[in-house]
């Protein structure tokens, strides 16, 4: 198929929107994604160095959510623009009629479709592997490791506010405080000259150990007060909640996933392979939503656009969700929600060129010979 100019300039208009659409998508998510990583930083849960890795593992699984949805926007706009400033009614003139318009379209979704297939198929599993490594990673660390000497620091998920003067070679910290609470829900605060993690060899419980200090219980604002001198004084730290376990489905290959062979796997497979499906199903949409006029603008038929692809998303997620949960075989699968979406693009074609016309074009009429 050769391109002609008019191709290759809805093609070059289409990318460029695309890729406008994508950035200003990912900028909103990344953000959201790092304010929330830093929000675990402040609460304890994660410590600041690990930040930035588990922000670039993160990346991916956001990657590919934005594709269908960039993609749909992108050519939406592009065509929306076409419209709204008379240069589809130029092109319509010269006989660019659905078909040929569709060239374009089809070519930057396959292009696309390529791109997110890849990240899919191949990215995403791997960097959701690599985010598991790291949070089993941060489950085995100290939770002293993360304690800046001069600095506040809370630990155990923000159990416990942590304090310490300097820091050793060795990583003993100097100059310690420390508040927790009890069992009984109590206020302890612990200042001690030096204090290490451990972890006890039977139980396998990790506690801080003190020595040379004081230990100070009771109630904030009530006189009762107990103080306790000791030479070395452990504190038992909470079971860490960033043990991520076994890695998900979504870390596993798609050898993993045809190897186990349950109905959640299938669904996974099913679930990755709809992401470049969707980039073409979303492409062709937007081509019939995107017919506006002058007077109306180019943004016209965002909301009904908006509506479909809302509609298409749960679709997927309800396709998905019975899939693994059986109540759907894996022959259906999660095809019939694209293949719904197609049915519909079908009728916005129809509709717009002429049921007529459609008709003949699908049901020619039988040419019956003249006397």
């Amino acid at each position: 198929m050769r391109l002609t100019i008019i191709d290759r300039y809805i093609l070059r208009e289409i990318l460029f929107t695309c890729g406008a659409v994508f950035a200003v998508l990912l900028l909103i998510l990344l953000t959201n994604t790092l304010i929330y990583m830093l929000g675990q930083v402040v609460d304890g849960r994660i410590a600041g160095d690990v930040v930035l890795p588990l922000f670039l593992a993160n990346v991916s699984h956001v990657v590919v959510m934005l594709v269908p949805p960039g993609v749909y926007l992108g050519v939406l706009l592009t065509f929306g623009r076409l419209y709204a400033e008379s240069e589809m009614s130029a092109l319509q003139a010269c006989g660019y009629g659905p078909a040929r318009l569709s060239r374009p379209v089809l070519l930057a979704a396959l292009i696309v479709a390529v791109l997110s297939a890849v990240l899919s198929l191949q990215v995403a599993p791997w960097a959701q592997r690599a985010d598991h490594d790291i949070r089993a990673q941060i489950a085995e660390r100290s939770e002293l490791t993360g304690v800046a000497a001069g600095q506040f620091t809370r630990a155990s998920g923000g159990d416990i506010v942590l304090f310490a003067e300097r820091r050793a070679d060795d990583g003993t910290l100097e100059g310690v405080f420390v508040e927790a609470e009890d069992g009984d829900g109590q206020t302890v605060v612990v200042h001690a000259s030096t204090a290490v993690e451990r972890r006890d060899p039977e139980t396998g419980w990790r506690y801080v150990e003190f020595r040379d200090g004081a230990r100070y219980e009771g109630q904030p604002g009530s006189p009762e007060f107990a103080i306790i001198e000791f030479e070395r004084h452990g504190i038992r730290l909470p079971d860490s909640d960033a043990d991520p376990g076994r890695p998900s489905r979504e870390a596993l290959s798609l050898a993993e996933l045809s190897a186990a062979g349950g109905p959640k796997d299938i669904a996974e497979i099913q679930w990755r392979l709809s992401v470049p499906i969707g980039c073409l199903t979303l492409a062709l949409a937007a081509l019939p939503l995107a017919r506006t006029s002058p007077r109306k603008g180019r943004y016209s038929r965002i909301a009904i656009a908006l509506l479909l692809y809302m509609l298409y998303a749960n679709f997927m997620v309800m396709a998905r969700e019975a899939v693994a949960d059986g109540t759907v075989p894996g022959v259906v699968g999660m095809w019939w929600a694209h293949v719904f979406v197609f049915a519909l693009i079908g009728l916005l074609i129809a509709h717009q060129v002429g049921w007529r016309w459609s008709r003949e074009v699908l049901l020619p009429a039988r040419r019956t010979a003249t006397p």
